[in-house]
Order: C-alpha cells, then structure tokens, then sequence
C-alpha cells in the first residue's frame, strides 16, 4: 500500500502543485494594479535617427493614462508633449541631435518609472 501512495504521489502531486502556483500567480496578476511601463526604445538607448516610436504597457488600473515628454529636463518643468493617451503608441517626430528626451506615463495623477533616450548628434533624418 505504501508504494502505491508513494508512486501516486510522485506522479500526482508535483504537477497539482505547480498548477496551483502558475494559478495564484495568474490571480495576483489579474486582481492587483499593474502600472503602466515604458517598453520602448529602450532606457538608456542612443538613437541615430530623428524620429522614435514610443511604446508602453497599458498596465491594468483604472483611470486615464497620460503621456509626458520632456527635452534636457527631468523634472518635466517644460514638456513638449503633455496629453492623454488612448493607445499604448505615440511618434515623435523631427527630434533634436544631441539633446536628451525623458519620458513618463502618468496614471491616476501618480507618474511612474521616467524613461530615457538620447539622440545622437550625427542624427539622420530619413
């Protein structure tokens, strides 16, 4: 009888086990507020071109979501875009070689994680 159950375990009880922890996982995930995230370009990334596609995670919560761009100016004092967003998409067009963007999503009055990307001063326009 004790093989049995042994046997019944090994084969039974791992895969229950990791079933329910990829279903609390997906729970937690699906309950909680996710905010939203920059994905694109990349924090960081030196750009050659003068035009970038941002790209963001929507995230889950309630509440508008807007967009903020700023030029040399982390604390987002002048911002060249400012408005809300419907997609997870903005263009930007005819960037400035040799300045620094920084980039936020705001959600629910609270801004979140401040991306930033760079353009080169040999930047092309195509």
């Amino acid at each position: 009888m004790i093989p049995w159950i042994v046997a019944w375990l090994r084969i039974y009880l791992i895969p229950v086990c990791l079933f329910c922890v990829v279903a609390v996982s997906v729970i937690e995930t699906v309950t909680s507020d996710v905010d939203p995230m920059p994905q694109n370009p990349p924090h960081g990334l030196g750009l050659v071109r003068d035009h970038v596609q941002l790209q963001w995670s929507k995230g889950n919560g309630a509440g508008e979501l807007r967009l903020q761009v700023a030029i040399d100016d982390s604390a987002f004092s002048t911002m060249i875009v400012d408005r809300v967003v419907e997609k997870n998409t903005h263009r930007l067009k005819k960037l400035k070689p040799g300045r620094t963007y920084y980039w936020r999503l705001v959600k629910g009055g609270e801004p979140d994680f401040v991306s930033v990307f760079t353009i080169s001063p040999n930047a092309l326009k195509y």
